[in-house]
């Protein structure tokens, strides 16, 4: 399937605590990595994100602080009370770039001074 096909999936009410999704109950979770900036340039500000892997295969690129990548494109933010779940993308690769990119947007940087990469 490609990238652009990929769905955002409806999560089920048993997996939201009042405040927050439980993304790793909700897709099986398997493992993640960090991706970010603490050097911001000026004007800009810092942004964490992670790469999050299923044991099905599927990775997205969920914002854990639930506002660095507030608004992000393809960015899950797991303290918006919608029930709306991530864009899964196929491969480690294509989320890891992804979120490179945002966090160097976020952060006003190029994407070589982004942690994670």
């Amino acid at each position: 399937m490609a990238d652009n096909e990929r769905h955002v999936m409806t999560l089920a009410k048993q997996f939201w605590d009042g405040k927050r999704w439980d993304g790793h109950r909700a897709f099986n979770t398997v493992g993640h990595e960090h991706v970010s900036c603490y050097s911001p340039a000026e004007g800009y500000h810092s942004c964490e994100v992670m790469v999050v892997e299923c044991a099905d295969g599927r990775w997205y690129i969920e914002d854990n602080w639930g506002g660095d990548a507030k608004g992000a494109e393809k960015v899950w933010n797991p303290y918006d009370p919608s029930d709306a779940g991530p864009h899964f993308f196929d491969s480690e690769e294509q989320a890891m770039k992804h979120a490179v990119a945002v966090v160097a947007k976020v952060s006003g940087v190029e994407e070589s001074a982004v942690s994670g990469i």
